[in-house]
């Protein structure tokens, strides 16, 4: 369904595939992502206070098969983008936001760092299970809180260079694994 430039797919995994994906990412994942590989302000202060942790997408795959093919139906009918297909080595992020921490991730918008690509999309897929706080909201001129994603097993996907946010998380963890779409340089 669309809402303000962001299609959702509420509840898409199960229980079970939520918990396959857990442990998988816990038995497999690569490295911890330094917290100066997320977004800073202009004063240099970092913008995300969670724990990051990388996995290489061939070992998520086989459980995400249906969350990649509704990106590329929504890609396809929505946005247009040409992009790379996704490669077993490519690094997605898997996020856990603790309430010990009051963990956040202020305003910002996904970019790439490579010479020869740009991010296009990015695709969250909630992986928690009992949380408050840690709303996701969108800013394109509108602060909107996709309150469908709050759903455990929900995936939402966007255009990358929205701004957005992750709001303090207040009790619980809020964990999501998040994969960005990448395609040709912007011109």
């Amino acid at each position: 369904m669309n809402k303000f430039d962001y299609y959702y797919w509420k509840s898409k995994l199960s229980e079970l595939q939520i918990n396959n994906i857990h442990n998988t990412i816990e038995d497999n994942f690569e490295s911890y992502q330094q917290v100066s590989q997320g977004a800073s302000d202009l004063n240099g202060n970092f913008k995300k206070s969670s724990i990051v942790k990388e996995i290489k997408y061939k070992f998520i795959k086989k459980e995400l098969e249906d969350v990649i093919d509704f990106a590329q139906i929504c890609n396809k009918q929505f946005y247009g983008y040409n992009l790379y297909p996704l490669s077993d080595s490519i690094i997605s992020c898997y996020n856990i936001y603790s309430s010990k921490n009051k963990a956040k991730y202020d305003w910002h918008s996904d970019i790439s760092r490579l010479n020869c690509s740009d991010t296009k999309l990015t695709l969250i897929i909630n992986l928690s299970n009992k949380y408050t706080g840690g709303e996701f909201e969108l800013n394109s001129g509108n602060i909107v809180e996709v309150k469908e994603f709050s759903n455990p097993g929900s995936v939402i996907i966007f255009k990358s260079d929205i701004l957005h946010r992750v709001k303090p998380v207040l009790t619980g963890e809020r964990r999501t694994l998040t994969i960005f779409l990448d395609g040709p340089k912007w011109i």
